[in-house]
């Protein structure tokens, strides 16, 4: 993906907008470069599609056990990257499934989580942001 020349964490015009993590945790301070930082964000968001894709997998085959490992991996990688719309649905997720809710009326809340995933990962990785 060519990225502007004056902001590196920005696609050139007719690229599709990434979703731009906050400022916070990993990436609070001036530790990493802006190239750096734009690579951690591409791991970021592959992580992201990948532990996406489990969390597809594990509800289509109702794997409980499977499907909340996807879910907390999802809230912690958000999370530390600073992608705070997707670790606030996998939190919220995670929280109703440690509270014993029933896994079925999660389904429509982990389809929005793996859509969230999906449209905030693909901008990083070069792809469109919808299929």
């Amino acid at each position: 993906m060519a990225t502007n020349n004056s902001d590196p964490h920005r696609p050139t015009a007719g690229q599709p907008e990434r979703s731009q993590p906050e400022e916070t945790g990993l990436f609070e301070g001036s530790l990493f470069t802006a190239e750096q930082r734009s690579e951690l964000l591409r791991t970021c968001a592959a992580s992201m599609l990948e532990q996406a894709n489990r969390l597809a997998e594990a509800l289509r085959k109702k794997d409980r056990p499977a499907f909340h490992d996807a879910v907390h991996a999802l809230h912690g990688t958000a999370a530390v990257y600073g992608f705070n719309q997707v670790a606030g649905a996998a939190g919220l997720l995670e929280h109703q499934l440690d509270e014993g809710k029933e896994f079925e009326p999660l389904r429509a809340a982990a389809l929005e989580l793996v859509d969230l995933c999906q449209q905030t990962a693909r901008p990083w990785l070069g792809g469109p942001v919808s299929e």
